[in-house]
């Protein structure tokens, strides 16, 4: 018997000004995990997460999904990442 094997990777997906989260939100639902590069930062004692790179969400997806992925109303670009963004957020390909 043949099987199947899905070999997944990091991509960055470059997305229209200001909707990284109407992103994160729709892979989601897609069942494909994402994240945004933030940061903590602390203003008036309060801990809040800051994005460290505008307009990116990083996806980690097989590469037969990336069609469906382009096909979402805010993504503009895809690329291969050649680390794992979630390990170190500030670092890209």
């Amino acid at each position: 018997m043949h099987e199947c094997q899905m070999i997944t990777k990091w991509y960055k997906i470059l997305v229209q000004e200001r909707c990284e989260m109407k992103t994160v939100q729709q892979l989601s639902m897609l069942n494909i995990k994402s994240h945004v590069p933030s940061q903590e930062v602390i203003i008036n004692d309060k801990h809040i997460q800051q994005l460290t790179e505008n307009n990116v969400v990083y996806a980690y997806v097989d590469e037969k999904e990336l069609p469906r992925i382009q096909s979402l109303p805010f993504v503009k670009q895809i690329t291969l990442c050649n680390i794992d963004p979630s390990s170190s957020p500030s670092k890209e390909s």
